[in-house]
């Protein structure tokens, strides 16, 4: 049996840590933000992830009411279903805010997923009779498309979301969207008969999204988190790729190549209350299936797909206590070229006043960038004092950081690398004007 808690965690990648997450906020009424994003790059994870893909005809508009509040409902009558199934008038569930521009009469082609009585993605849905058979768009407007004039447009503000794919087809016919969408073969099917060749019971995709394997010289120290669940174990790449190899699949082979990650529940659905379901993972590139491995919440331990019963029988218990990472550039780091950070494309900031913000504005990144762009001498992560940082998260290509900045010792960590050094002061008024 293989169970793997190694900590050696250097740096998140992939998963919900691409790009930033959001709560579903027609289920999570205690806040009102236009922020139901999931950062969509590619068409082809989009397509894995969606239960259904329709396009239809907005008929009318309406609203339920969910735990007191009253949330709007979009009726779309299909005209074509592109994946899953689905009947001739589907009732989508929108957000608390609303950020739709819709009117009966629009045409829409939407990616959507069931409707979840508490869903944060990648929570699987939790089904009431108030909400039976209804539907939430994967990311409100940034994958859902109107067609005007036979063209692709906006159906709602894009404010806060990089919505890559919408604006790579925005102005362009609703043909080629079509035929793009027809000409590619989801593959989340695949992901669940491998598991059931193996004896799991799939249940519901919680995530597909893209991913990039690390370098063979990063697998040791590269890792992710499982999103979503209720445990904070992070693995390296090796770990992951030995558990995938006792199934035959090693996935090493295929160091540096971009692909995707597919998540799903396995025996049953979450419905956020009790024992995480067990997480089974698959790994694709070229949109073949080259690793896969089963996670156990809350303590992190890793199975092969084929040991289903010793999986399914492991006691729960708490994560270990993570070890302290050593110090990965004892000589110093220059945080832009070690990290590869020129690639940047998002940065939030959270301050103890909890002010800040997040944005995608390269003219407001590139000054921050070339601010940290220097060597700079690095020391162990010390005891630090009482009171809360400076959150820093930075999203490049499809790599996740998390920093800290603790004002009182004038010291930025980076815990993931085990160091902590003195940024110029610039970068550091730069990331506190964030708003």
């Amino acid at each position: 049996m293989a169970r793997l808690t190694s900590l050696a965690l250097v740096l998140g990648v992939a998963v919900a840590c691409t790009s930033p997450t959001f709560s579903n906020l027609a289920a999570s009424l205690d806040t009102c933000r236009p922020e139901p994003g999931m950062s969509w790059q590619s068409l082809p994870p989009m397509v894995d992830r969606a239960e259904v893909i329709v396009r239809g005809t907005v008929t009318h508009l309406g609203s339920i009411d969910i735990a007191g509040n009253s949330v709007r409902t979009i009726a779309l009558r299909s005209t074509e279903i592109l994946k899953g199934t689905a009947g001739a008038e589907i009732t989508i569930v929108e957000y608390r805010c609303r950020f739709f521009d819709v009117r009966e009469g629009d045409e829409w082609i939407t990616f959507l997923s069931a409707y979840a009585t508490s869903f944060s993605p990648p929570y699987a849905p939790a089904h009431t009779a108030a909400v039976a058979g209804a539907y939430l768009t994967l990311g409100g407007p940034e994958a859902t498309f109107a067609v005007r004039s036979g063209t692709i447009a906006r159906t709602g503000s894009l404010d806060e979301m990089p919505a890559q794919v919408l604006r790579s087809y925005e102005a362009k016919p609703a043909a080629q969207l079509l035929k793009d969408i027809r000409a590619i073969r989801p593959v989340d099917g695949d992901v669940r008969d491998l598991f059931a060749r193996f004896g799991w019971a799939p249940r519901a995709t919680l995530y597909a999204g893209e991913l990039t394997l690390p370098p063979t010289i990063g697998f040791q120290n590269m890792g992710l988190l499982a999103p979503g669940t209720p445990t904070k174990v992070p693995h390296n790449f090796d770990e992951f790729a030995s558990v995938s190899a006792e199934a035959g699949l090693d996935f090493r082979q295929y160091a540096s190549k971009p692909g995707e990650l597919i998540q799903i529940l396995l025996e049953r659905d979450w419905d956020g209350a009790g024992r995480f379901p067990p997480l089974g993972h698959a790994v694709l590139v070229d949109r073949h299936i080259v690793g896969a491995w089963v996670h156990i919440a809350p303590q992190g331990d890793l199975y092969p797909i084929t040991q289903r019963d010793a999986a399914i029988a492991a006691p729960s218990h708490d994560p270990p206590a993570p070890t302290p990472i050593p110090n990965r550039f004892p000589q110093g780091v220059n945080m832009i070229r070690d990290h590869g950070l020129r690639e940047t494309s998002s940065l939030a900031v959270k301050t103890p006043a909890l002010t800040g913000g997040q944005t995608q504005d390269l003219a407001i990144i590139r000054p921050i960038v070339e601010a940290l762009d220097v060597m700079l001498p690095t020391q162990a992560v010390p005891a630090l004092t009482s009171g809360q940082p400076m959150s820093i998260l930075i999203w490049a290509g499809d790599r996740y950081f998390s920093l800290e900045y603790w004002a009182d010792l004038d010291l930025l960590v980076n815990r993931n690398f085990g160091y902590a050094v003195q940024p110029p002061r610039h970068a550091i008024e730069l990331l506190e004007a964030i708003r």
